[in-house]
């Protein structure tokens, strides 16, 4: 109790305190979670009236007539996921892949209002059913609505009063409000704040939503809630809201985060640097559904990363999500490159430009695709990626270009699954009004008791069936994820690496929270588990041993990556080594119908004879073959061996003398495009 400092006259919130007088008695002091020294004290005791204030943060709080409530916080259960990557994480000696950040802010929104909050985060720790909290909350994401809603009930039969929130109440409550006394919708910290307002007047209500938050409002999550050396990586959110439009995404709806980004400060963001350095993190992933909405505010924020782990000589390895765009700013690539960003999730959606154009997602089509993956990878990022299958310019073919493509970008791993209708969306407005919407999903058998992993099809595709859409999304993942297609794809990653790329690609701290014997056991199984595996991962090992030695370690790390993901695929649609040819393909019908609608369009654009057509040339004798193969008519066949015949002259003759030779084939070409028109 010495050296307590002398508070009087001090006015805090317009409350005049007098600790020499007696008014205020100073019983003690502590530190919070951040590390500040706070002062605390009761005084009016006889009006029951309770009070601390933050010394450093120059915060008062009162708290009249009432005691604390204890908060019971919940994340629930998930089964084995894609991006979870248990098995990986296990072997480096944490128990999970990245915390509840969300649960943990509105947690600290409790904490602020001078609650007793415990949080359990039920993917690794067991669930108190015997708490003497009165408010159980949980927060979720739709692959764990089964396990909230079965925990919610168990507490509500238990007499508890259940709030649910999270991603999945917000765009289905209708199913969720039967499992709770109160639903928050949308953003949580000014919610929340009134509902426990509220609930203690009595007067709490079923649902709760709020304009969108300033995320100066935000407060600092509640690290010290969980147990901080569990998770390989940290979390933080810098920004909310999207720019962009697509049809098929709810993030930039209004009852989700909306389409004008909100950010929070720099200075909030180092504070936050500040606290996870003091846990000792390493890895942090910004939770953003665009980190660079706004470029300019981003690269400001940047910099102070930059000048944060130069003054603290520490640095932290960042990944997070953005969009391709990035790739048209230099300056923005090498702020990136020299804060320390590893990693990057893309949504890449598809490389079927039609589609792009029709979901809207009009900033993909700007751009070439391969060429600025590529470039970003040049910049020692690496990429992770979001693609789909199932749009309506989607046809049969789309899964052999899919395979192709991802082959090429050297995108290790990718969330590749059919087009999901999200509830509330503009996808789900259309589908609705032309009845393609259905109530249950089509998905391969293993899938049924694991249906939210994003492998089932909840609506009538236009191009193919709903059971050839999952069957040929299937294919995909199983040849993407076999080890000979890993292993190919990890070639083609390092050879997109600049030159100067950092061997720091995964942190230290990936490793370290295991022990010796583990990480000799997991390396050994990462390459003499099978013999498949043996022949594919070795020789890939030798080559970089060979030509890109310093890639030794990150290599290991990403083999148990492929690994979880290899055992994920197995147990839910088969063994990818397994991987046949692909099961859905066009017909000669379809592929006649496709080629001829390309081709009319390629004619109808054609260039001036004087210009060269030399790139297209073998496009347009491929269009005509496929053509050729569902034609029977003797004059027919007769038209388009006229017109091959004419492209492979026109390639042995020089620019002026194919000017004359260029004219006859368009008319040759639209003579033919007319006959089989009208023959079909």
């Amino acid at each position: 109790m010495a050296n307590i400092p002398d508070y009087s006259g001090i006015v805090y919130r317009d409350m005049l305190f007098y600790p020499k007088k007696g008014n205020l008695f100073i019983y003690g002091f502590d530190t919070d979670y951040v590390g500040n020294s706070v002062l605390f004290g009761i005084c009016d005791i006889n009006k029951a009236m309770a009070c601390f204030i933050d010394i450093s943060r120059a915060k008062f709080y009162l708290f009249r007539g009432r005691e604390k409530m204890k908060i019971y916080m919940i994340y629930p259960p998930q089964e084995n996921s894609f991006w979870g990557f248990e098995s990986a994480i296990e072997w480096q000696g944490y128990k999970a892949n990245g915390m509840p950040l969300g649960l943990i802010t509105v947690a600290a929104i409790a904490e602020n209002e001078g609650h007793e909050v415990k949080v359990t985060d039920a993917r690794f720790q067991e669930i108190d059913y015997d708490t003497d909290a009165e408010i159980i909350g949980l927060s979720f994401y739709t692959m764990q609505k089964e396990a909230a809603f079965e925990i919610a009930s168990r507490f509500r039969k238990m007499g508890k009063y259940v709030v649910l929130g999270g991603p999945h109440v917000s765009g289905s409550p209708e199913e969720c409000e039967k499992y709770a006394d109160t639903l928050i919708l949308g953003e949580g910290e000014y919610s929340l704040k009134q509902f426990l307002k509220d609930y203690e007047n009595k007067e709490a209500k079923k649902n709760y939503t709020t304009e969108k938050v300033n995320m100066s409002d935000s407060p600092i999550p509640a690290y010290h809630l969980l147990d901080m050396k569990s998770y390989r990586m940290a979390g933080i959110n810098y920004t909310r809201g999207c720019p962009f439009d697509c049809e098929f995404c709810d993030i930039k709806e209004e009852w989700f985060n909306g389409r004008v980004p909100r950010l929070k400060e720099v200075n909030q963001i180092l504070k936050e640097l500040d606290i996870l350095k003091k846990y000792g993190k390493k890895n942090i992933f910004m939770h953003d559904d665009n980190f660079i909405a706004i470029p300019e505010r981003t690269k400001e924020l940047l910099r102070a990363i930059i000048k944060w782990q130069e003054e603290n000589n520490y640095k932290f390895d960042f990944s997070g999500e953005a969009s391709i765009n990035i790739a048209k700013d230099d300056e923005l690539l090498d702020l990136f490159r020299k804060a320390n960003f590893k990693l990057l999730f893309i949504g890449i959606e598809t490389p079927n430009v039609e589609s792009l154009k029709a979901s809207n997602k009009l900033h993909n089509i700007q751009r070439n695709l391969l060429g600025d993956i590529v470039k970003i990878q040049k910049n020692g990022i690496t990429l992770t990626a979001g693609l789909i299958t199932g749009f309506d310019n989607d046809k049969k073919d789309i899964f052999e270009k899919m395979y192709n493509f991802i082959q090429k970008t050297g995108i290790l791993f990718t969330s590749l699954g059919p087009l999901i209708v999200l509830p509330k969306t503009k996808l789900s407005r259309r589908m609705k009004e032309e009845g393609r919407l259905l109530d249950k999903q089509i998905c391969h058998p293993a899938l049924r008791s694991k249906i939210n992993q994003g492998l089932g099809v909840n609506f009538i595709p236009k191009n193919m069936d709903g059971k050839e859409l999952v069957e040929g999304t299937n294919w995909v993942l199983k040849k993407i994820y076999s080890h000979k297609g890993f292993t190919e794809r990890y070639w083609q990653y390092i050879k997109n690496l600049g030159s100067d790329y950092n061997t720091t690609s995964h942190s230290n701290s990936d490793i370290t929270n295991t022990t010796l014997k583990k990480k000799i056991k997991f390396t050994l199984t990462m390459f003499f588990a099978s013999p498949r595996q043996s022949y594919y991962n070795l020789k890939l090992l030798v080559r970089i041993l060979l030509f890109k030695p310093k890639l030794v370690f990150p290599f290991i790390v990403d083999l148990a990556m492929h690994k979880h993901i290899y055992d994920y695929y197995k147990e839910l649609i088969g063994d990818p080594d397994k991987v046949g040819k692909c099961p859905i393909k066009l017909n000669d019908d379809e592929k006649c119908s496709i080629a001829v609608s390309k081709l009319s369009k390629i004619v109808e654009e054609m260039p001036n004879p004087a210009e060269p057509i030399d790139k297209n040339i073998n496009m347009l004798c491929d269009m005509l073959e496929d053509i050729g193969k569902c034609i029977t008519k003797e004059n027919i066949i007769k038209l388009k061996d006229g017109c091959v015949s004419r492209l492979k002259k026109i390639k042995s003759l020089n620019l002026g003398e194919s000017i004359k030779e260029k004219q006859l084939l368009k008319d040759d070409l639209n003579k033919f495009l007319t006959v089989v028109k009208y023959c079909n």
